[in-house]
């Protein structure tokens, strides 16, 4: 499945952004496109709206496609021209012409990019799978450079992401077969195993996926705790995170 905008009837909600503001947008109707302006000689991007961000991770090693055309004839290019920014505005980018794409001109063309960690696929910076994917976790931007020259005028269509989610019962859903499910360590659950099973907490305290399970610790008196804070559910009248004191109305030595 995709995540699309294919401005048939307005701009679907995306908006212009320059390096430092927000940019007007307008919807090309004979284009079926929307369309931004360069009117400072700074480069401006296409924002994608709130369905291409968040969650991602299934959009790993998948393509973001769309169809792009300029008014003028592209006179540089950049390696931030395809942008997509994660949590704590952490960044992975990458050039217009990466993975053998055209340069932008005056004729619409097609382009794709497929979202993967390996160098061949030129997304910068060069980062591990598990940190890519760290990114994709929580994207909180996409942007693709709409303008490349001075008073350029940018037209952006047939945007599509590949990505993946539960198919609800009824349907005949098609196996999403470029998603990994992995065979987790002991202590981990979960598709990407960014979970912890039960009996295990994060090492740090809402440390988050990419943080260590290890073996909650509640004294002998719980064998399970939350997950995410490590809080005990205790027994035998015990209580406190660890289960390391007697319950309140109760006496006598928890360890």
């Amino acid at each position: 499945m995709n995540v699309s905008s294919i401005f048939d009837q307005d701009k679907q909600k995306w908006t212009g952004q320059n390096r430092v503001a927000l940019q007007d947008t307008q919807w090309a109707e004979l284009d079926k496109a929307v369309a931004v302006s360069d009117t400072d000689n700074s480069p401006v991007y296409f924002v994608a709206p709130e369905q291409f961000i968040g969650d991602q991770r299934s959009s790993y090693n998948q393509d973001l496609v769309f169809t792009l055309k300029v008014a003028k004839h592209v006179t540089n290019q950049d390696v931030k021209d395809i942008i997509i920014v994660g949590a704590d505005r952490q960044e992975l980018s990458t050039s217009i012409t990466a993975q053998g794409n055209p340069f932008p001109n005056t004729e619409s063309q097609t382009y794709r990019f497929r979202i993967h960690a390996d160098p061949y696929y030129g997304w910068y910076p060069r980062i591990n799978e598990l940190d890519f994917i760290g990114i994709l976790s929580n994207i909180t931007a996409i942007k693709i450079r709409g303008t490349y020259s001075f008073k350029d005028i940018g037209y952006l269509s047939n945007v599509h992401l590949g990505t993946a989610g539960v198919a609800p019962s009824a349907t005949n859903p098609k196996l999403a077969t470029w998603i990994e499910h992995c065979e987790c360590l002991p202590g981990f659950v979960g598709q990407f195993c960014e979970s912890c099973e039960s009996g295990f907490r994060r090492e740090t305290k809402f440390g988050g996926p990419f943080n260590r399970c290890i073996k909650c610790d509640c004294h002998n008196h719980s064998t399970s705790c939350e997950a995410e804070s490590g809080s005990c559910i205790c027994e035998h009248n015990t209580a406190g995170d660890t289960c390391e004191r007697c319950a309140r109305g109760y006496y006598g030595d928890a360890l």
